[in-house]
């Protein structure tokens, strides 16, 4: 009886203990657009380079929320290039699980935008909080997952002032590129393609790795969306995937292209499509897992592919540009994509485009381009 006693009160103080104790507070979950609502808020200022330093300590503790291992103090890679100063912020997850290939991935996006000029600020949602964010969202996806390789999760400044950042970290590694499997950077999501086409995204380098193609129409498709695939040469040295091309690296950029907004106070957080930064950012994840499960490396041909997927994707773009002027009134702006589509059938059914075929397609782009602006 003593015996039964005694345990009853152990038992009693043992529950009395853990109904004392607070209760542990669950953390909160990750919230994709709070933190782009706050990369664009005031006081942070247009993340310019007066006022870079909040934006680096908020990405500090995303990056080791989303569970990114310090390769440097603060995950941070200072440099100086071209007089100025800046700092990458470089985090890792790696491997895990039975399966692992050689090589890492890199996927990237940079944080800076233009601050604040003439009184007004810059608050740079579509460029770049976008790719900040959906970078995050990536790593928190892929935490607690099989990882098949290493993956560098990498917040390049400077991209404003010249691509300052992204050379920076090529010239200093803190992998060997020549280890690198595939880089893939993310600049202007949340809108629709070109600022008018709903689901359209569009992806360029694959031209010097034609076989990485099938992954990325697999991706689209998953997640229902329109890839706009396109040589780097149709927008230029533009992002920062240029310091990774130039050392041969295998390389993706994806973006919505431009919009009206475009370096303009008006890109707010107001004009993201949080639905659509969602899909674009599963397109693009489905892709770096892709990459992540292949085991062989890609051959990085010495010339791009020419390649009718281009014709292809004129088409596409050029019909749907051509809709969308007639919605809106623009008779010479769908006159002409109506043209560039039917030009872009004329190749496909010829079935392999020659160079004089590349060179009308470049002029074609840039001639519609030029229409919209």
């Amino acid at each position: 009886m003593k015996r039964v006693f005694l345990l009853w009160v152990f038992l009693g103080a043992t529950v009395w203990a853990q109904a004392s104790r607070p209760a542990a507070v669950p953390a909160a979950p990750w919230d994709m657009a709070a933190l782009l609502r706050t990369l664009t808020s005031d006081k942070l200022g247009g993340r310019g380079v007066g006022e870079i330093h909040k934006t680096r300590s908020l990405l500090e503790k995303e990056f080791k929320k989303a569970g990114l291992k310090e390769l440097l103090p603060g995950y941070r890679q200072s440099f100086v290039r071209h007089g100025l100063r800046g700092v990458n912020l470089v985090g890792l997850l790696p491997a895990r699980g039975k399966v692992r290939h050689p090589g890492h991935l890199i996927i990237s996006a940079h944080y800076d935008h233009l601050g604040r000029r003439g009184g007004k600020m810059y608050p740079g949602a579509c460029d770049n909080a976008s790719g900040v964010v959906a970078m995050l969202q990536i790593a928190h996806n892929l935490r607690g997952e099989d990882r098949q390789r290493d993956i560098l999760f990498i917040a390049f400044d400077l991209e404003e002032k010249g691509l300052l950042g992204s050379h920076a970290y090529a010239a200093r590694p803190l992998r060997p590129l020549k280890s690198c499997h595939f880089f893939i950077t993310m600049d202007m999501l949340g809108r629709k393609g070109l600022g008018v086409i709903d689901r359209q995204m569009f992806v360029q380098g694959w031209e010097w790795t034609p076989a990485v193609l099938p992954l990325l129409q697999n991706a689209a498709r998953r997640h229902d969306m329109k890839l706009g695939c396109f040589w780097s040469d149709v927008t230029g040295d533009r992002s920062d995937f240029v310091a990774f091309r130039d050392r041969g690296v295998p390389h993706l950029f994806f973006s919505v292209g431009e919009n009206r907004d475009y370096h303009q106070p008006g890109d707010r957080f107001e004009v993201i499509d949080m639905a659509l930064l969602k899909r674009q950012t599963a397109t693009v994840q489905k892709t770096l897992q892709a990459l992540m499960k292949r085991p062989g490396r890609f051959v990085y041909r010495q010339i791009p592919d020419m390649n009718i997927i281009e014709f292809h994707s004129l088409k596409q773009v050029a019909l749907a540009l051509a809709e969308e002027a007639r919605g809106a009134g623009k008779e010479s702006l769908r006159r002409q994509s109506l043209f560039l589509a039917s030009f872009a059938e004329r190749v496909i059914r010829k079935g392999r485009p020659g160079s004089q075929d590349r060179q009308a397609l470049l002029r074609a782009i840039r001639t519609m381009l030029q229409a919209m602006r």
